[in-house]
Formats: C-alpha cells, sequence, structure tokens
C-alpha cells in the first residue's frame, strides 16, 4: 500500500457560509466490489457523475483523482465519521461521494451554475479524509477522529487541492475562487458570500470531512 504523501499546513478557518447540513440520503444499493470494478480511471469516473456544463469543473476533477486517490476513494464507508445509512461494507466512500454529487445537484435554491459546482465540491470533499483512512488501515471505524486526525485530514485536503484548484483559477477565475471557498481551502474577500452560503448547504456536512 503506497502512502499519499502530504505536507503539514496550518488549518484554515472554517469559513463563514451560514452551513444548514441536510440530513444524509440513503445510498443506492450497489456493491462496494461493483462500482469499484466499474471506476477503472478518471475517465470512468467522470462518466459516473451527473452531467456537469462547466468543462473546467471535469478537467480539475480529472487533475485532482490520479491512481492512488481513486484507489483510496475504495475504502468502505463506515465508522464513527459517517452517516448511519452508509454504515455498511457493500458501500464505498466514493459509492457515497457520487451519492452526494447527484443530491446537491438536485438542491433547489442553487442557481445556474452553482449546481456544478456542488456536484464537483460534493465529490473532491472527502479526499483528504479518503487519503487518511487509506494510509490508517488498522484504525478502528468505531473510534470518532479527534483533533488531531481531523487536522491531519485538513492538512491533505490542502495539499491534494492546491495545485489542481490553482489550474481551475486560471481557466476560471470565479468558479475557481467560490469551490476554493466552499471547502474552505481558500478565502476571497470579493466572493459573493450567499452564493457560498448556497453551495455549501447544498453539499451538506461533506464540506467539513
Amino acid at each position: 500500500m503506497n502512502p499519499i504523501t502530504v505536507r503539514r499546513y496550518p488549518r484554515a478557518p472554517y469559513s463563514e457560509s451560514c452551513y444548514v447540513p441536510p440530513a444524509p440520503a440513503a445510498p443506492q444499493n450497489r456493491s462496494l466490489t461493483s462500482r469499484v470494478e466499474q471506476i477503472h480511471g478518471v475517465v470512468n469516473l467522470l462518466d459516473h457523475l451527473p452531467a456537469c456544463a462547466k468543462k473546467s469543473l471535469r478537467r480539475f476533477i480529472a487533475d485532482v483523482f490520479d491512481k492512488a486517490l481513486l484507489a483510496a476513494y475504495s475504502i468502505p464507508a463506515r465508522g464513527a465519521w459517517a452517516p448511519e445509512c452508509c454504515q455498511s461494507a457493500e458501500h464505498s466512500l466514493l459509492d457515497w461521494s457520487l451519492q452526494m454529487s447527484k443530491r446537491a445537484r438536485r438542491y433547489p435554491a442553487l442557481h445556474a451554475w452553482e449546481r456544478d459546482v456542488a456536484v464537483a465540491a460534493a465529490l473532491v470533499a472527502p479526499c483528504g479524509l479518503a487519503g487518511y483512512l487509506h494510509d490508517h488501515p488498522d484504525r478502528d471505524p468505531a473510534l470518532s477522529l479527534n483533533s488531531e486526525e481531523r487536522e491531519e485530514i485538513v492538512a491533505r485536503r490542502l495539499v491534494i487541492l492546491d495545485a489542481p484548484l490553482r489550474r481551475l483559477r486560471s481557466r476560471d477565475a470565479e468558479c475557481g475562487s467560490t469551490f476554493g471557498a466552499v471547502l474552505d481551502v481558500s478565502g476571497d474577500e470579493e466572493l459573493d458570500r450567499q452564493q457560498v452560503a448556497r453551495i455549501t448547504a447544498a453539499i451538506g456536512f461533506m464540506a467539513i470531512l
């Protein structure tokens, strides 16, 4: 098992987004094995996402997911950090993330391209958690994440998203800045805070994983 290399960064402050988490949706009845067999790479992953009109976000997702991270997402979505509806060895973190992406797109308060940002954000939000759990296979899933573990997960997410997010900003400055604010990996005082709040509410507690 090859560890995902990370550097530690100071934890970023959570965005002022008026975050209100929706109740988690029940996952689709599809086994971990079948989903992982279907998704061999990022091209297959993009095929499983809800329709995304913004090509810049599809390129961003392709930049984020290499084979190592995609493998890390295959971990079962069970443990004290996961909602009760996902506590099954048959549902992976990837299953859960794709389900939340579909739910986020249907969130009624979102406007136009905000739906595309919500889809991508729900998918990549657990990237730090995926890397951490992948590198700690013997961790007792019944234990809640402590503050030190959460800081490491946040640091991992910052590292994983840093370069892809910079490239997204270079292609689409508004979209990249909004995306960074939703996942609390960057800050921009010029942003529409109500817009950030809507998208954050759409992806629910995925924003803080």
